[in-house]
């Protein structure tokens, strides 16, 4: 997810990316989209917060270096109870509802939970398939409002993360 900072002290803080690589979930998919579903369960104790490596990768909007205290205390905010509240949800949730193609492309209804409220949305993707392997790949613009959180801010919100994220994101499903 890409995170950024706003508010007229945005200067103060930083943009984040923030990644995991720790999930669990399966997948089907019989060669139509529309036989196609997947669940998967994010533990959110699991986030990276600013791994240097994906900072570059993304561009001149994460270019400054984060030090590792920044890094615990986004970490530490972010799963705090006025976010994710990771100690009574500690898990995010996506659930297939519908899989269709539509124009050429693949969109996923999903259910995400998140912080104890659900959400749908419609996410598109590009799916490759091969004998024993499944991969998704997509991005997104969402914003935490329209999935019930709240974003984090500061000093009445003099500095703070605006509310849209943008998400890219790359499942891979062995057969097992």
């Amino acid at each position: 997810m890409l995170v950024y900072r706003a508010g007229p002290m945005a200067s103060l803080g930083h943009n984040h990316v923030i990644s995991c690589h720790s999930l669990q979930g399966w997948a089907t998919f019989g060669g139509e989209a529309s036989s196609a579903a997947f669940a998967l369960s994010i533990p959110v104790t699991a986030f990276v917060v600013d791994d240097p490596t994906l900072r570059t990768r993304e561009g001149s909007d994460f270019a400054e270096d984060v030090t590792d205290e920044a890094r615990a205390g986004t970490l530490h905010n972010m799963l705090g109870p006025a976010v994710l509240n990771a100690a009574g949800f500690p898990a995010l949730t996506i659930r297939s509802v519908a899989v269709a193609a539509e124009g050429g492309s693949l969109q996923a209804r999903v259910a995400l939970e998140v912080g104890g409220h659900e959400s749908t949305l419609v996410v598109p993707f590009v799916l490759d398939a091969s004998p024993g392997r499944l991969v998704a790949r997509g991005e997104l613009t969402v914003t935490q409002s329209s999935i019930g959180l709240t974003p984090f801010s500061v000093f009445l919100g003099a500095l703070k993360v605006r509310d849209d994220l943008r998400v890219k994101f790359k499942f891979v499903a062995l057969a097992g």
